[in-house]
């Protein structure tokens, strides 16, 4: 394999892999509303389901060095395929908890692995060549297939083609669909290893261990980053409100699950492709004021938003709150990661970034299991707000940070 047919294999998986995330972005929040589901119940199920990612998360880079890249990425393309296609049919509580966890669960399970196998194929056909142009064309490709699907699916639901079903069930078949096309992708564009893939033994669970251990050191013992973990881990209702509860507000305003779907779709895919500017918009003014002062920046932009959107009651306005929405926190998220590589030496960024991952992962899922429930037994107004302050309070902790380095 050539080290461009290396990168060609990384992007197409890429786009395989993050096409059905994007349409099952929204329907994840849209299905098991549609089938009777309350936002309180919704909130324990992604908050069971962060909690069980968490599980594979932390010590995924051990896991794919014992099992194997390959092997990894089709444990978690089959799952994904069976999240999706439960998610499609699910009728019951019972289904559509099974459902909301595995959608869950396999969107962090092979987190960062895909690259790995791009940098492991590279280094061993061109051990000199530089991976990190490769790497970022394939970031960018991610945010542009969440685009795609998003909008795909709410193409979809506008569409409706069938008497007799709701407008997500299609959606949600052809995110099934896209899921076995990533399956079949990976089987056939990632050669098996040519030497035996180890069994889990000692050695292997010590490396697992260990990988474990050194992220929760890291974070620990380096001042910074635990400020900007801290950051983060406040900041994730925000994240919340942008993927579950801006969804629930236009189910309300539109009076339909599958008409706030086809609202949802467009209009997040816009926002995404806004969300990914965040990057560039980062790497401009990071390093002439600094990365925790634009994360500062960032996150206090995103709070005024989702405190207007707790006001609006017009489904125009939560269209353009959402899309404001997304590209603030295109923003915070680059700059902390930006922090965040800045921080550590470059030895430790894989570790550091397991970390943060973790901590985003933790947080969203207690952020869903407090909002959703407030948002069912109050308002979605008071919601909102109580994501708006957490996002202030997330803003405020990037302070401290930002004049550190000034005074430096």
């Amino acid at each position: 394999m050539t080290p461009q047919g290396a990168e060609t294999r990384l992007l197409i998986l890429t786009t395989t892999r993050w096409t059905p995330v994007g349409m099952t972005f929204g329907l994840v929040t849209f299905v098991p509303l549609d089938r009777g589901l309350s936002l309180s119940q919704l909130g324990t199920l992604i908050a069971a389901g962060c909690l069980l990612a968490l599980v594979f998360q932390l010590p995924i880079t051990g896991i794919a060095t014992t099992l194997g890249n390959r092997s990894v990425l089709l444990a978690a393309a089959a799952l994904a395929l069976v999240a999706t296609t439960t998610l499609a049919v699910a009728r019951d509580p019972t289904q559509l908890s099974i459902a909301v966890v595995a959608v869950g669960v396999s969107r962090g399970l092979d987190i960062g692995v895909l690259e790995a196998w791009y940098v492991d194929a590279l280094r061993a056909r061109a051990p000199l060549a530089s991976f990190g142009d490769a790497i970022a064309r394939a970031g960018g490709t991610i945010g542009t297939s969440v685009a795609f699907g998003v909008l795909v699916c709410g193409l979809l639901a506008t569409w409706d083609p069938v008497p007799g079903w709701s407008a997500l069930v299609l959606p949600a078949l052809s995110a099934a669909a896209l899921t076995a096309v990533h399956l079949v992708a990976v089987a056939l564009l990632i050669p098996s290893p040519s030497r035996a893939v180890p069994r889990i033994s000692s050695p292997s669970t010590h490396r697992i261990r260990t990988s474990i251990h050194l992220s929760i050191h890291l974070a620990l013992t380096t001042p910074t980053l635990r400020w900007v973990l801290l950051s983060q881990a406040v900041g994730a209702a925000a994240l919340v409100a942008t993927g579950t509860l801006i969804p629930a507000q236009l189910v309300e305003l539109t009076g339909g699950h599958g008409a706030g779907a086809a609202v949802f779709g467009p209009a997040a895919a816009v926002g995404w492709v806004l969300h990914g500017l965040g990057t560039s918009f980062v790497a401009v003014l990071g390093p002439r004021i600094g990365f925790a002062a634009t994360a500062a920046i960032g996150r206090g932009a995103l709070g005024l938003v989702v405190l207007g959107l707790s006001f609006m009651t017009q489904v125009e306005g939560v269209i353009a709150g959402m899309i404001l929405a997304l590209l603030a926190l295109g923003v915070a998220h680059a700059a902390d990661r930006a922090a965040v590589q800045h921080t550590v030496r470059p030895d430790e960024i894989g570790d550091a970034a397991a970390a943060f991952l973790a901590v985003t992962t933790v947080a969203a899922g207690v952020s869903s299991f407090v909002l959703l429930p407030l948002a069912d037994v109050t308002t979605m107004q008071i919601a909102l707000v109580a994501a708006a302050g957490a996002s202030f309070v997330s803003a405020a902790i990037n302070l401290p940070l930002a004049g550190r380095r000034r005074r430096g």
